[in-house]
């Protein structure tokens, strides 16, 4: 006679289920507003549209981190995963093109890499411990959000455009503008006054002097080599942040670590020991 009831059994299941789908449903909202940042970066650069992108990125691959220690069940971390890809492709609208749609793919299926991998990287260690499995999941995962990023700049900024390439430029000399003439303020600060009135070290003149110089002649070239020109510019953009991954890692796992305990502290789940057997070789 069975003494485990097939009703709790049930309910423990359910139960189980609402938490993994609760759980799913908030990752969606800094999905969302992680594309809505990225999107309205890639249209006028602003710096509160970098920091919020970059927060909400971070809080994502937090989230990421925990799905991947809690839900065992593939199926169900393949439909949060495509959830959030459309979420975040949703923070285009109406940008959305076959750029944006094919990034928000490819974000799906790195996503499910990047389970796939964090999970068997679980299953070998004997005591679970953000600190150390978290950044090999925050890793994998950071993949998957750089070839979308890269194929939604792509996407939503058209580099072949002259109006949208002095935008592209003037996005990137902007926000530096400031850094360097406090730096100049530093070394020569009778200077520096003269060179803030002055109309010619305007970050628009700067932008338009590194244009005429660059871009302009691009736009001279065959149409192939401005097509490999751009897609240049999708693989500068995914190593660019790739290159930031050791930063992005060291942010995400306390976050990451903040989210575990907080889940644990009121009994989202509890931390168990298991009983396995494992072959081993022993000299005679």
């Amino acid at each position: 006679m069975s003494l485990i009831n097939p009703q709790n059994q049930e309910q423990k299941k359910n139960s189980v289920l609402i938490k993994i789908i609760g759980l799913g449903a908030v990752s969606l909202i800094p999905a969302y507003f992680l594309g809505y940042a990225l999107n309205s970066l890639f249209s006028a650069t602003s710096l509160g549209m970098l920091i919020l992108a970059f927060a909400v990125g971070v809080i994502f691959l937090a989230l990421f981190v925990i799905q991947n220690l809690l839900i065992q069940q593939f199926w169900l971390f393949a439909a949060i995963a495509a959830g959030e890809s459309l979420a975040m492709l949703a923070g285009f609208y109406p940008k959305i093109s076959l750029w944006n749609g094919g990034g928000a793919l490819g974000l799906s299926a790195f996503l499910l890499l990047g389970y796939y991998f964090g999970s068997r990287e679980s299953s070998n260690v004997f005591k679970i411990r953000v600190s150390q499995i978290g950044p090999l999941i925050a890793g994998r995962a950071l993949t998957a959000l750089a070839i979308f990023v890269a194929l939604a700049y792509l996407g939503t900024t058209n580099l072949l455009d002259p109006s949208s390439a002095k935008n592209f430029i003037l996005g990137i000399v902007k926000p530096v503008e400031p850094l360097a003439m406090n730096i100049v303020g530093s070394i020569l600060p009778e200077a520096a006054g003269a060179l803030r009135n002055n109309k010619l070290f305007s970050a628009e003149a700067m932008a338009d002097l590194i244009y005429q110089s660059t871009a302009a002649k691009i736009f001279l070239l065959p149409k192939l080599y401005q097509n490999l020109i751009v897609a240049a510019v999708g693989l500068l953009v995914f190593f660019t942040i790739k290159g930031f991954s050791p930063l992005i890692r060291f942010l995400v796992i306390p976050v990451a670590f903040a989210f575990y305990q907080f889940l644990r502290a009121f009994g989202f789940f509890y931390v168990t020991l298991e009983s396995r057997s494992k072959e081993v070789i022993v000299i005679r």
